[in-house]
């Protein structure tokens, strides 16, 4: 049995580099994400930087939730 983490109701965007790329703002970003995915909490990463021809996801530390990176112009 795996360790239950404390849901909370929220929702969070984290505006950082992407976190599927090796910055250290990437890496830090995705660990924040995990964490924050974990705990039930809604996320969003709007990337600066890290998503030129990349479409992909990022994974919490259970498998269990996703979050789908999308790379869009403005």
């Amino acid at each position: 049995m795996g360790k239950v983490y404390e849901q909370v109701n929220g929702a969070i965007a984290l505006a950082s580099n992407s976190p599927g790329i090796p910055t250290g703002y990437g890496t830090q970003g995705a660990q924040f994400l995990e964490r924050a995915l974990r705990h039930g909490i809604k996320c969003a990463s709007l990337s600066n930087y890290g998503l030129e021809g990349n479409i992909g996801t990022v994974k919490d530390g259970s498998s269990t939730s996703t979050i789908r990176m999308i790379a869009r112009r403005f």
